[in-house]
Formats: C-alpha cells, structure tokens, sequence
C-alpha cells in the first residue's frame, strides 16, 4: 500500500484526557476519515471512462492489486422468471427508457426485448443482457 507521508491522525494519547475532549477527537476522526481517499488499483480491471479521472494526487493511500475482476454469476432462467419476463416485456413500449439491476430477472426481461424497438438505456450498472440486446436489435 503506498500512502502520502504527510497523513497525519489527530488522537489523543493522553489516558486522563477528558470526555468531552475524547468525543472532540473522535468526531475529528470520523471527519478525517470521511474525507480519507483510499483506492484499490488492479492491473487487470477493464478501462471505464467517465466523466471524471482520479489521479494519485487525489488519493491519500493506494493499494495496488493484479487479480481477475469479479464476474457474476450466470443463473438460468425458471418457469418464475420467464413468466415475470413476459408480463413485464408486455408493459414496455418502444422508446421507453429503461434502468436495470443485476440478477436473473433483469437479465430475463432483456433476453425478451427483441422485437422492441428504440430503447434506451438508463442505468448505474448493466450486465450482459444489454450487450446482448444492442446486438439482436
């Protein structure tokens, strides 16, 4: 872990120190801490692009990694699911914009849109079922 060697933490070593002044450093410590940036950096992370970079000088301490992502994993589809996926694809116009979560039921109702046109997207985090999706339609 590299961290900036001018990080200092206000604590009190003093045993005798009052209350009060104890609950003064602890909120100085839990402000120190909010405002601490810390940040994992895998080698093997995909680029993403955004609208904003973070560069060392942003960070207060930087643990570099090299370990595959994590993926989630591929459940298959029940009886449940695809009947969810079926009422919900009935209710979705074309044009509609859609937001998204992760999981089977998500990923479902996406592998039913195929004859939806002019959709778009909206979402924080996607899986595959939208790759999937841009390229049938």
């Amino acid at each position: 872990m590299r961290c900036r060697t001018e990080l200092q933490y206000p604590c009190s070593t003093q045993a005798e120190a009052s209350d009060a002044a104890r609950q003064g450093e602890r909120q100085r410590l839990q402000t120190l801490i909010y405002e601490l940036g810390i940040a994992e950096v895998n080698q093997q992370a995909p680029w993403t692009f955004g609208e904003r970079y973070l560069y060392e000088k942003d960070l207060d301490c930087i643990l570099d990694t090299s370990q595959p992502p994590l993926e989630s994993p591929v459940n298959r589809p029940g009886a449940t699911e695809l009947a969810i996926a079926g009422i919900v694809a009935g209710l979705i116009e074309d044009g509609s914009t859609l937001q998204f979560g992760l999981g089977v039921i998500p990923e479902t109702i996406l592998s039913v849109l195929g004859n939806h046109r002019d959709l778009g997207v909206h979402s924080g985090t996607i899986g595959d079922g939208v790759a999937d999706l841009m390229e049938r339609v």
